[in-house]
């Protein structure tokens, strides 16, 4: 007896050390479809798993009472623990993998008036709060649910016989006002029903269904073997439970994982959506000037071209800047040209959407919205160097051989010119939502509207010409690229995981500032 609570011991903890590792990997193979650039900041925030901490400590309870009963000297028969019905919930955990979503989950279901079981009470439904049904795992999303039910051979035998003193014993007035109103019952059936009424009452909202759907149920019966009960009512009680739409499975589970936890590869489109942080980063000196050698020669070019430069006397005299000011500015480009040395962002864009998405270059096709287009414009006009403003002039008018004049680049190495406009994209105007489509760019579209509709004092900083920038690309089906990871970090906590498909509704770079601006250019 005691080697068994000594191997029960060492499952729980060998649990404990999984759950650690399955919960890294989880978290990083569902993080939202969010492509992250070399040296790009990862502002997407990873999620937990609800009800994995939940789990944990379950498991902590049940060492220390094991070890307290493997301390005390002389202890018989088994400690009161959950510890089998824990290492039920965790194989079906492994099993299930990536699509675990929760664990522990209660929702509400209606009461069934007709209830009379007189197993209501076995199946842990007493009619007083047969309202709340527990499901011990949800997955795919929410579309299953599943319950682990640890009911062993000997119950279910109990039960049969009460059933036939029920059926044999008609002289008493008691029984016959308390006997179940089918000649078949059992507290498997009675939890089976409950939960029926609870998927019914409980539809789940996916967003690739025009309705919403009503989850399945997988019944876990981990101790129960109807070959060895030798009784027919067994097979028709799981008869019942497939006829009730309910997947039965018998047994333990195979220790394998059948959901991958690898970390999903993630594309972007062929077609691309640019929004103003990125428009200001693909005019930006940094990304087309000579790079220097060593970080020194980097500080000295800032530090030297914004004491003379006209455009930052021209803010100081405006009271618009300071010579302070202009100091944090300076390291702040240092900071982003130090990055841009290991990993430039033209050869970033090439090497992801030539070498790894296998696209062609007359697949490729960078598109924006008209008030994007003007609010660079503008800015670049206000505070850019004569070189960034070529380029910006340049994308305005498609001209590729000005746009590339003075960049290090070979012409078109990335084809981004032509840039084109999207139709009717002013910031009075909203696009429609995708009604088909991967539905990652639907995720996105409905947590950016979400923020439309947002006052401006609750929106944080995220501007309304961001969230109209990611509508307008979620509504295309098409990818956009960003150095704003202050909405990234908004718009991902409605996004649907990367490993639902692969795509990358958002792709994140890091900020390239205009050399001569007062600061990073951002939508105000």
């Amino acid at each position: 007896m005691s080697a068994d609570i000594q191997s029960m011991r060492d499952s729980l903890n060998a649990m404990l050390g999984e759950i650690e590792i399955f919960e890294s990997e989880w978290q990083k193979a569902t993080r939202p479809a969010v492509l992250l650039a070399p040296c790009s900041a990862d502002s997407v925030p990873l999620a937990d798993l609800p009800g994995l901490k939940h789990l944990r400590g379950l498991i902590k309870i049940d060492l220390k009472l094991l070890e307290k009963f493997l301390l005390a000297k002389g202890s018989k028969g088994n400690p009161s623990i959950n510890a089998s019905y824990l290492i039920s919930i965790w194989e079906e955990v492994l099993h299930n993998g990536l699509n675990v979503c929760h664990l522990f989950k209660t929702v509400r279901a209606s009461k069934d008036p007709e209830e009379s079981s007189v197993f209501v009470q076995q199946a842990k439904l007493h009619p007083k709060l047969s309202q709340t049904v527990k499901i011990d795992i949800v997955s795919h999303n929410g579309r299953r649910w599943h319950r682990i039910n640890a009911v062993k051979n000997s119950k279910i035998i109990a039960e049969f016989k009460e059933l036939d003193s029920y059926l044999t014993d008609d002289e008493s007035e008691e029984n016959i006002r308390e006997a179940p109103t089918s000649e078949l019952d059992s507290s498997i059936l009675v939890m089976a029903r409950a939960l029926t009424r609870a998927a019914r009452d409980n539809p789940v909202t996916i967003l690739d269904e025009n309705y919403p759907v009503i989850p399945t149920i997988t019944l876990h019966l981990t101790r129960l073997d109807p070959a060895a009960i030798q009784d027919p009512r067994m097979d028709q009680i799981l008869e019942k439970l497939h006829d009730m739409g309910i997947e039965t499975v018998l047994g333990p589970r195979p220790l394998a994982i059948h959901g991958s936890l690898s970390p999903p590869r993630i594309l972007p489109t062929a077609q691309l959506n640019l929004d103003l942080s990125c428009l200001g980063a693909l005019v930006s000196d940094i990304t087309h000037a000579p790079l220097p050698e060593t970080a020194e020669e980097c500080e000295r070019r800032f530090t030297t071209n914004l004491d003379t430069s006209p455009v930052v006397r021209r803010l100081i005299e405006r009271g618009r800047k300071s010579a302070e000011d202009a100091s944090i500015h300076a390291q702040q480009l240092t900071a982003q040209l130090l990055p841009e040395i290991d990993h430039e962002l033209i050869k970033t864009l090439h090497e992801m959407l030539v070498d790894q998405a296998g696209y062609s270059v007359t697949d490729i096709q960078f598109w924006t919205t008209a008030e994007a287009l003007q609010r660079m414009l503008h800015t670049v006009d206000d505070i850019g160097s004569d070189t960034e403003k070529e380029r910006a002039k340049a994308i305005a008018n498609g001209d590729i051989g000005g746009f590339w004049a003075s960049s290090r680049h070979p012409r078109q190495y990335v084809p981004l010119l032509p840039i084109h406009i999207f139709p009717f994209s002013t910031i009075e105007t909203l696009p429609d939502l995708p009604s088909t489509g991967p539905l990652c760019f639907r995720s996105l579209y409905h947590s950016a509207a979400s923020f439309w509709s947002t006052p401006d004092s609750n929106r944080g900083r995220v501007t309304p010409h961001t969230v109209h920038s990611m509508m307008f690309g979620a509504s295309k089906n098409i990818t956009t690229i960003t150095a704003n990871h202050q909405s990234i970090r908004a718009f991902s906590r409605g996004l649907i995981p990367a490993s639902e498909e692969g795509i990358a509704s958002i792709w994140s770079i890091g900020p390239r500032n205009l050399t001569s601006g007062a600061g990073e250019l951002r939508e105000e």
